[in-house]
């Protein structure tokens, strides 16, 4: 039986450019600008994960039905 890795909490802005299918330079616009949050820790900046799935639930559209 395998066990799942536990979820990271904060990720590194390469980590969540891949998760939200982005580039590198793309995310750090989007922090810079304070579209996405971060938690700083010394010289790191963390995204956290959560703010991650908000973002993308922000920006959510309806679906069209295609005819």
């Amino acid at each position: 039986m395998q066990t799942q890795a536990p979820q990271k909490l904060l990720l590194d802005i390469e980590t969540a450019a891949e998760k939200l299918s982005l580039s590198r330079s793309h995310v750090y616009r989007l922090v810079a600008e304070g579209r996405l949050p971060v938690v700083v820790i010394g010289r790191n900046r963390r995204i956290p994960a959560m703010a991650l799935e908000q973002f993308v639930e922000e920006r959510l559209q309806p679906s069209r039905e295609v005819k």
